[in-house]
């Protein structure tokens, strides 16, 4: 997976944030925990499917692969860890984007 890839998505979640978007944090690791993550997004116009094109299954997948631990590890403890409020699943999502970025550089 490509650092130009992840950063991308956390633009596009930036942009949902302040554009008013919301998604529940429920419905959110829901969706990381069950896999429907991008369906999740893409209902939501927050990452519009058609705007991933140059994006196959797989690097999808590898994110989703990489946000799953994320979610496990930080689970209910997101505002200690990250400062995050707990209502807001985009700030959360954000958080754990960033978490998956740092995770990236430091493998390199």
């Amino acid at each position: 997976m490509r650092l130009s890839f992840l950063t991308s998505i956390a633009f596009q979640v930036n942009s949902a944030i302040s554009s008013g978007e919301k998604i529940s944090p429920e419905d959110l690791k829901k969706a990381i925990k069950d896999g429907s993550f991008w369906e999740l997004l893409n209902s939501r116009d927050i990452l519009p499917m058609g705007g991933m094109e140059n994006e196959n299954a797989d690097v999808r997948e590898e994110l989703l692969a990489k946000l799953k631990p994320i979610e496990i590890a930080f689970d209910g403890d997101e505002r200690r860890k990250f400062g995050v409020v707990m209502s807001d699943g985009l700030g959360i999502l954000m958080a754990y984007l960033l978490e998956a970025i740092q995770q990236f550089y430091c493998q390199k």
